[in-house]
């Protein structure tokens, strides 16, 4: 195994509690991954609504680790309902160095179909920010079709999902026949976070790897998503997709450098 990105990384503030029964504080995750070839880990935040000093308090977390660590790269977070405040942030953490937003609709209880989720979106791309959504919608079944509708409406914007839809995963083909038509970017792409350990062993695996390639693997990135699952668990899983060697390091490595431009 050759060098990895962790594209998707939830590190304990110092003020919040732990997510998991253990600690999970940048160096409860630099133990976690001492035995891996990990280049790069992505840092993630997720604002709340109406609160700025605690969404630039976030943000700057996650600046901070990616400056003391150079292996960790901030994902910062704002939430829509925050309107002009919103993109103000953003503009501030685009030139503080963040590689990109994330964002969660389930838990920051914003709608994918929104104005002022289309605002941020844009500016995200205006400064070249991927976003990273969490795209599992338990009380929103029709959160799929709004991503299309949102990838369609921000060309300019690279989307990550996060988890692939996780059950509803087979609706993500809807990318690919999307990308047939004439003058679409393929802005799209498909992170496989907690996901990957959600069906390893099981029936689906060979119907989640066959979506990744129809997707195509160079729109196709791995994350862990500690500390719900460990950075080992979540590899291991990942060999059981039956992924060529070139494929692997495409889905562990390359895809991630490239949507947030890591050296």
């Amino acid at each position: 195994m050759g060098k990895i990105i962790d594209a998707h990384a939830h590190l304990q503030l110092s003020d919040e509690e732990a997510w998991v029964d253990a600690p999970h504080r940048l160096p409860d995750y630099q133990q976690a991954t001492a035995d891996l070839q990990l280049s790069r880990f992505a840092v993630l935040v997720m604002a709340p609504a109406g609160d700025l000093h605690r969404t630039r308090a976030q943000n700057d977390y996650a600046l901070s680790v990616a400056g003391s660590d150079e292996r960790a790269f901030a994902l910062c977070s704002v939430h829509p309902d925050d309107g002009d405040r919103a993109l103000a942030e953003i503009d501030r953490v685009a030139r503080a160095g963040a590689a990109g937003l994330k964002l969660h609709p389930s838990t920051q209880q914003f709608d994918v179909a929104s104005e002022e989720l289309l605002a941020v979106v844009r500016r995200a791309g205006d400064h070249g920010l991927p976003v990273l959504f969490d795209s599992v919608a338990v009380a929103d079944p029709g959160q799929p079709e709004k991503f299309v509708g949102l990838a369609m409406s921000c060309p300019d914007t690279e989307l990550v999902l996060a988890h692939t839809f996780g059950p509803k995963f087979v609706q993500a083909v809807m990318f690919s026949v999307l990308s047939r038509y004439p003058g679409t970017r393929r802005n799209v792409y498909l992170e496989l976070s907690a996901t990957v350990c959600m069906f390893a062993d099981s029936p689906y695996v060979e119907q989640l790897a066959w979506l990744c390639r129809r997707h195509g693997l160079d729109r196709v990135l791995w994350g862990s998503d500690y500390p719900l699952f460990s950075p080992t668990e979540s590899l291991q899983a990942l060999t059981g997709f039956g992924f060529s060697g070139d494929e692997f390091e495409q889905v562990t490595h390359h895809t991630a450098a490239s949507v947030y431009h890591l050296a």
